[in-house]
């Protein structure tokens, strides 16, 4: 009988409609939830795009991270320091440039530079209000108090006025304190117009300094015997040395000022070229046959970069002067005994050309800025990404979020069609129990 519909295997099954048709609803849901899915595929395939593309940014720039570190290296050594020690750490520190002269210098410090330091001898609340008008100068410069300022008002004015004073407030405490330290920083107060130092506790009943917490003192020290003062605690008696006493002595210190090593500034040029051969490799597999950057501008910059090493040039030498040269394969070799030689012949000539500003390191250095940089086409092309990803997932969450509601409507739409399904189903079954009980008749 056509239209008959009976259960087999847990499944709907309609007879004689089309040969035989099998109705498995959860199927059907699936298929219907599939669909919905489908519409986010060419986002997701869009974003993962960019994902790869971003990720590839920041694989290049963390493989070529130690060659753009070799020559800002390279731009930082100071290849025309000399080197300084001290025979004992903590009580001064020396930095000499290439106009130092070698030699050993025997230094004790006697005084150290300090800061005048002044206190208020009355307790007080920043936030009260002072109470009393008045005037007085402060370095030689006129600071007027109002009666209705608060002591922070007061602090603020003579951080902000340009006094050469630098004031705050510890616990109860007002701290005065000079900007320079030395004689020349000392703090000079002078009543003008009532006594307004004495009300706020700088001054005490004589019209003095109430409290000095730090004198104000100039260095003292020797160099070889020879005493000699300074306002401040650096101090610049050697002809290219400069030194910063750090605390007093009660014996000698023993400073000495040697030649710039010779291997420093070889190892940091040996080891720019040994990361300018890993990049070459870097740079085949990333825009090499195949590459993800084939073609790409940051391939292009980053090989017109490093070809740009050999058309540098400096009072007409270029980095062959000194041994570098490029092989067929773009990788360089360094005559590490043409390198030795031109800093044992011109060793200015050498630091010059390779250290410093405007040295071979400072120019690759800003080349390779403009590739990894902050402001760089990658960095730039980076946040672009990010913005598209996030438009990206804004539409996947709208689809996800319409998709919640059909699946809804789908799920409800199936579950109605299993109860008619089981309706029929049961109908059909006591359709054949009576007919089977009329046979028997």
């Amino acid at each position: 009988m056509a239209g008959t519909l009976t259960n087999i295997g847990g499944k709907q099954q309609i007879w004689n409609i089309g040969g035989g048709n099998l109705i498995n609803t959860a199927d059907l849901v699936q298929m219907e939830l599939q669909a919905l899915e489908a519409k986010k595929s060419p986002y997701t395939s869009s974003k993962q795009r960019l994902v790869d593309e971003k990720n590839v940014y920041a694989s290049v720039k963390k493989q070529f991270s130690d060659f753009t570190t070799a020559f800002t290296n390279l731009s930082s050594f100071k290849g025309n320091e000399k080197k300084t020690s001290t025979s004992k750490d903590g009580f001064i520190t020396a930095a000499a440039d290439g106009s130092a002269f070698a030699g050993t210098y025997n230094i004790t410090v006697q005084k150290l530079a300090q800061r005048h330091l002044i206190t208020s001898v009355k307790d007080i609340n920043i936030n009260d209000t002072i109470g009393q008008a008045g005037t007085f100068n402060l370095n030689g410069k006129l600071l007027e108090v109002k009666a209705d300022m608060t002591y922070k008002d007061l602090i603020n004015k003579m951080n902000n006025g340009g006094y050469g004073v630098s004031a705050y407030t510890l616990g109860t405490k007002m701290f005065v304190t000079a900007a320079t330290a030395g004689t020349d920083g000392e703090i000079k107060l002078e009543e003008v117009n009532g006594n307004i130092l004495q009300t706020i506790g700088l001054f005490n009943a004589a019209n003095q300094i109430a409290h000095v917490e730090t004198p104000y003192q100039d260095a003292e020290y020797t160099i070889n015997g020879v005493t000699q003062t300074s306002k401040s605690n650096t101090i610049n008696a050697l002809p290219g040395v400069t030194i910063k006493l750090e605390k007093e002595t009660t014996e000698a210190i023993r400073l000495t000022v040697e030649d710039s090593n010779v291997n420093a500034g070889m190892d940091a040029i040996k080891k720019m070229t040994e990361e300018y051969n890993k990049a070459v490799s870097e740079l085949d597999r990333f825009a090499g046959k195949e590459g993800y950057l084939q073609g790409n501008n940051v391939a292009f910059s980053l090989q017109n970069a490093m070809t740009s090493m050999f058309s540098y040039s400096k009072d007409n030498k270029y980095v062959s002067s000194f041994g570098i040269q490029v092989e067929k394969d773009g990788r360089v070799k360094l005559d590490e005994e043409k390198l030795k030689t031109a800093f044992r012949e011109n060793p200015d000539g050498v630091n010059a050309f390779f250290f410093g500003f405007n040295g071979l390191g400072h120019e690759m250095e800003k080349k390779l800025d403009g590739i990894f940089g902050v402001t760089s086409f990658m960095t730039e092309r980076t946040k672009s990404i990010d913005k598209e990803i996030g438009k990206i997932d804004e539409k996947i969450n709208s689809i996800d979020s319409f998709n919640k509601l059909k699946q809804q409507a789908i799920v409800d739409k199936y579950a109605k069609l299993e109860q008619q399904l089981a309706m029929l189903d049961m109908q059909l079954k006591q359709m054949k129990a009576m007919t089977k009980q009329k046979s028997d008749d």
